[in-house]
């Protein structure tokens, strides 16, 4: 089977609809990242001479180094979208026809949207199509499409899709504060300089959100996105790219081995994800943790820019498709599967492993989901791979300890007012937390929440999290323990967790040790992605 993957955003529409509008040509060996979105206005600050082209590429400034620019939207106006049930995506034309032939026999007509997407097969970079076979019905509103999906869910499975009927308008001006020059182009500027500063972004939402001044090198677009605002764009060599993930997603200072196993894993996630994550926006991916967290190129070390060169085009791969390589801060001890974390079907090579070699594991496969179990797991230090306090912990691995296991104390106001702005409704005193329902590695996957006026209950491991946080829990491997009861009403809550992150995949802490320990690249990419290969795809 020739591995395809998907590598730039869409950028010529075929037929009716485009998935999103497009840009200025872009490299084949380039990624656009987005770094901020939403906003009206953006300031930037020159390191080095910078040159500002409009949307057909004319060069319309100069500027210098140090220069402070502010951009801004104009005048502007959002896309008009319509909504459709996909059932099927392929690049095969003829896959596509013969499924649209299939429909048909069922009583359902259907079309085929056929979008023209950079792609590399084999190693080769090249504009190809992607066709959408989709029911030949157009909704204004998501929620009639959703209708719809269900009264024909008996016949056949889709998904609800948006795409863009119309592009959205507007105009973008760019003013040197030094100068006070005043350049404006329809929809779209691009910078292009060797160091431009900006103020991004990141972990929004979770306890390591913050706001920084960063580096970027490569282009800077500014879009006017489909809400008629302003999205900031990266456009960036995929390798400095990778460097920029590498040095963010993991402490650069880490050993070498766990720095390459990181590029492998940032290349693959990257490779599987590109025109996916963000369908409708004017980038492949975010520069945040629902994509990879990038942070610049302010960071990067020669560590990191040796990780990626040394493993430069691998990737992993399972069936000789790209894996999703996902990977998390510190597993606690064990990882997860990853149907237990995210919709949709197991994956062979991300199944949930004690975080120890393979040889020393002795017990059930549901040893952790014993409730049992659990507890004496929480409130000891097994001897795994990414437990610090077992070895003369390097200044740089330090910040784990808080991850691997940690307590959160509440009083029973504290969780109940947590509880209900989350949930957006009083559910009184809180009696009791029930665990219903563990993955594999302990972390819960469904709890009850048992209130004097109303019960609760929750499911998935991240909306756990936040729903018994003010940000969101490290992880969901964790017990509560009731402390005072007063008139049969806990008044104080004690939550012991293990981990921080999803757990599915590569534990980077984990990683680090092992490579510490002596362990290649290779050998941890397959204790955390079992079944798995290393191959190099371009």
């Amino acid at each position: 089977m020739r591995i395809r993957i998907f590598i730039l955003a869409i950028s010529l529409i075929v037929m009716s609809c485009a998935v999103r509008p497009p840009l200025v040509e872009q490299t084949t060996n380039t990624i656009r990242i987005g770094i901020t979105t939403g906003t009206q206005t953006s300031v930037f600050q020159a390191g080095d001479n910078f040159t500002v082209y409009s949307y057909d590429g004319t060069l319309i400034m100069n500027g210098d180094t140090g220069d402070r620019c502010t951009v801004s939207i104009v005048s502007s106006s959002p896309a008009s979208l319509v909504y459709r049930l996909v059932s099927k995506k392929t690049p095969y034309k003829k896959e596509a026809s013969q499924y649209v032939n299939d429909l048909n026999r069922k009583g359902l007509s259907a079309i085929i949207t056929t979008i023209q997407t950079k792609m590399m097969i084999d190693g080769e970079f090249g504009n190809f199509d992607m066709n959408y076979v989709c029911i030949d019905k157009d909704f204004t509103r998501k929620q009639d499409a959703q209708e719809f999906r269900r009264s024909i869910s008996s016949i056949v499975y889709t998904t609800v899709t948006p795409f863009m009927k119309n592009y959205p308008k507007g105009v973008v001006r760019l003013t040197n504060e030094r100068t006070g020059e005043k350049v404006e182009s329809n929809f779209y500027l691009r910078i292009a300089g060797d160091v431009i500063s900006i103020e991004s972004k990141t972990g929004q939402g979770f306890h390591f959100e913050n706001k920084e001044k960063r580096i970027y090198n490569g282009y800077i677009n500014y879009v006017i996105d489909k809400d008629g605002k302003l999205t900031v764009v990266n456009e960036i060599p995929i390798r400095d790219y990778l460097s920029g993930v590498v040095s963010s997603e993991m402490n650069p200072n880490f050993p070498l081995e766990a720095l390459k196993a990181q590029a492998v894993t940032a290349r693959s996630f990257m490779l599987t994800k590109m025109g996916r994550q963000h369908s409708l926006e004017p980038f492949d991916l975010c520069d945040d943790v629902h994509c990879q967290v990038y942070t610049g190129v302010g960071r990067v070390t020669t560590n990191a820019l040796a990780a990626v060169r040394e493993t430069e085009g691998e990737v992993l791969t399972y069936n000789d498709e790209i894996c999703e390589a996902y990977y998390s801060g510190v597993c606690g001890g064990h990882t997860e599967h990853n149907e237990n974390v995210w919709e949709g079907s197991s994956k062979r090579y991300l199944r949930g492993v004690f975080d120890l070699p393979s040889a020393n594991v002795e017990v059930e496969e549901t040893y952790l989901q014993n409730e049992n179990n659990i507890k004496k797991w929480v409130k000891t230090e097994p001897r795994v791979f990414c437990n610090v306090n077992l070895i003369d912990c390097p200044s740089y691995l330090e910040y784990t300890k808080k991850y691997f296991r940690w307590t959160v104390e509440y009083t029973q106001s504290e969780l109940r007012a947590i509880i209900e702005n989350k949930i957006g409704r009083s559910i009184g005193s809180i009696k009791n937390i029930i665990p219903l329902e563990r993955g594999i590695s302990g972390r819960l996957m469904k709890i009850k929440i048992d209130g004097t006026k109303d019960d609760i209950t929750i499911k998935k491991e991240l909306e756990i999290r936040r729903v018994l946080s003010n940000s969101y829990l490290y992880s969901a491997c964790f017990i509560v323990e009731k402390g005072r009861v007063s008139n049969n009403i806990p008044q104080t809550f004690t939550i012991h967790g293990a981990g921080w992150g999803h757990g599915v995949g590569m534990c980077q802490t984990g990683a680090a040790i092992m490579a510490l320990r002596g362990t290649n690249y290779k050998s941890i990419l397959n204790h955390y992605y079992r079944e798995s290969h290393i191959k190099r795809v371009y």
